[in-house]
């Protein structure tokens, strides 16, 4: 996918499972693109400046629908479904693609419970300020691994050594990692078992 200030919603699956279609939204436009289901970068496969959702796949991957809306002369929304040819021939190459996720995410730490050393992974889909904290059960930071960085769109692993921010190792018990934005919160619970 191209990184960008882009969002990507409405996914829909081929019936092979080896493509994804979905709506791409910048501003007020969308376009229908195509990604590899394994990771890749994404392909425009409409290109007029309107808004464009709900794309699916026709039952032979051939063909995709989607709904087009658009403003009339009066200023009124008028919606249509628009049915466009999809040829995925040397269109994409997924095994020379980097993947960018479709949501925000926090993914659960391994190991957990952790010895000593934790890996985080977590997945953004859009360019955004970003918050990585350690928190114990009554809700006090005791580590800040991300804070307020801004952070492109993809896949990232982190190695936290449960030292607080003091560099100090916690005892323990059980904590809570929070990846925040100015949106968006995803809380994983730690158990830290030394």
């Amino acid at each position: 996918m191209t990184a960008g200030p882009y969002d990507y919603q409405f996914p829909s699956f081929s019936s092979t499972d080896q493509w994804i279609i979905c709506s791409r939204t910048e501003d007020s436009t969308a376009q229908i693109c195509v990604v590899p289901a394994g990771g890749g970068s994404s392909t425009d496969i409409t290109t007029s400046p309107t808004l464009k959702c709900y794309p699916e796949w026709s039952p032979d991957d051939q063909w995709a629908a989607y709904e087009e809306q658009s403003s009339t002369d009066g200023g009124d929304e008028q919606s249509h479904v628009v049915r466009v040819k999809v040829d995925l021939t040397g269109i994409l190459n997924p095994e020379a693609q980097v993947a960018l996720p479709l949501k925000f995410d926090l993914l659960p730490p391994t190991p957990n419970p952790a010895p000593g050393k934790v890996k985080l992974r977590y997945t953004i889909p859009r360019t955004t300020g970003l918050t990585l904290g350690v928190y114990d059960i009554a809700g006090r930071e005791l580590a800040r691994l991300i804070s307020n960085q801004r952070t492109n769109p993809g896949v990232y692993t982190q190695t936290w050594n449960c030292l607080d921010g003091r560099g100090r190792p916690i005892g323990n018990g059980i904590y809570f990692l929070r990846l925040f934005t100015g949106i968006d919160c995803i809380e994983r619970k730690l158990a830290v078992v030394r």
